[in-house]
């Protein structure tokens, strides 16, 4: 069975003062923590997440490299 998460936040990812390249896709910088209280963070493209309606206190799994949101029940 795959860990679930709860976002508990998202930020951009900062470069400084670097110049960011012509083909950047802008990424942020989502923590998230599982039910037992353990945290972590990865970074994911900004569209994505907006694609898939993801924001902070949404359960999410996380597999394949990408951020997938958790059905929620009833639905």
């Amino acid at each position: 069975m795959q860990e679930k998460y709860t976002i508990t936040g998202i930020y951009e990812d900062d470069f400084g003062c670097e110049e960011r390249s012509s083909d950047y896709e802008p990424m942020v910088i989502v923590t998230m923590r599982t039910r037992e209280g353990e945290e972590c963070s990865v970074k994911q493209p900004d569209a994505w997440m907006y694609g898939q309606e993801i924001g902070e206190g949404d359960e999410v799994f996380f597999a394949e490299g990408k951020l997938r949101k958790a059905e929620m029940k009833g639905r």
